[in-house]
């Protein structure tokens, strides 16, 4: 009489052992972790590149709007955007700010050839902005030709 616990020696069993899949699952588990942390890095430097790339195209708009009408122009900040005073189709958003940036920001305007920050002609302006982890990221936005 044949028990249904016997095995068939015909046809061998395969597979993989318990050891051989934990190795597996951990080795995913790392190449996982790594890809994780070169993708978020690259992420949040492809974020601060297209910031500055749409501020430096926002500051050049402004300029641009100063010398066509030969009036100062005046950025204004609302709700994480810049925008231009009396020109609400001109914006730019921003990410979270610094309060130094941002005071910085609110004083900035435009003439037809210069940028000034109260009464300083300026070249350029260092922005720093919070970014997540509680990190901040700093760029300096090229306004003008240097002299």
């Amino acid at each position: 009489m044949r028990s249904s616990f016997q095995v068939d020696r015909r046809c061998p069993i395969q597979g993989f052992t318990l050891v051989e899949l934990l190795i597996v699952v951990t080795v995913l588990g790392v190449l996982a972790t790594t890809g994780i942390r070169f993708f978020s890095g690259a992420t949040q430097e492809a974020s601060l590149r297209a910031t500055s790339d749409s501020l430096q195209a926002f500051f050049q708009a402004c300029r641009q709007r100063a010398q066509w009408r030969g009036i100062p122009v005046q950025i204004t900040i609302s709700n994480r955007v810049l925008t231009v005073s009396g020109a609400p189709s001109l914006f730019c958003p921003l990410p979270p700010l610094r309060p130094e940036s941002r005071t910085l920001l609110e004083s900035l305007r435009f003439l037809a050839t210069d940028t000034i920050i109260g009464s300083r002609i300026i070249r350029d302006i260092p922005l720093s902005f919070e970014i997540p982890g509680n990190l901040t990221a700093s760029l300096t936005i090229i306004l003008g030709r240097r002299p």
